[in-house]
């Protein structure tokens, strides 16, 4: 995973869409952590790992496929365990913003313009500044 710098981080957080950054530091999130460390018996470090992962999924630092396994590592759970916190955000948190983290991730992935000129020439396309 790339490591940012502080400057790049705000930049990133500045164009992500409101509903993400309402994602990101809301009741939700904060609600969902706290169910996730009573039902899995997590300390406060590791629901600390386990927040800034799911940052960085809203992020797109990790790709939502790698975060089962970033939060075992990073909060020292079984595969078990992070598989079913993973599950457990998905539903509580990324449900509620799946079109804007999807949107994002589009956006990302095509960022180069000939990738871009690709995705608008699709049919139902999502247009996208080349820059």
């Amino acid at each position: 995973m790339k490591n940012y710098t502080e400057q790049e981080l705000k930049e990133k957080y500045q164009q992500l869409p409101e509903e993400i950054k309402e994602a990101m530091f809301g009741d939700d999130m904060e609600n969902a952590m706290r169910k996730i460390a009573d039902k899995h018996k997590i300390d406060e470090d590791g629901i600390y790992e386990i927040e800034s992962a799911a940052r960085m999924v809203m992020f797109g630092m990790i790709r939502f496929k790698d975060f089962a396994k970033h939060i075992s590592e990073s909060a020292g759970v079984s595969g078990d365990i992070a598989a079913q916190i993973q599950r457990e955000i998905d539903e509580g948190i990324f449900a509620k913003i799946r079109g804007a983290l999807s949107i994002m991730s589009a956006v990302e992935k095509y960022k180069d313009p000939e990738m871009a000129s690709h995705l608008n020439a699709l049919p139902g396309r999502i247009l996208i500044q080349e820059k």
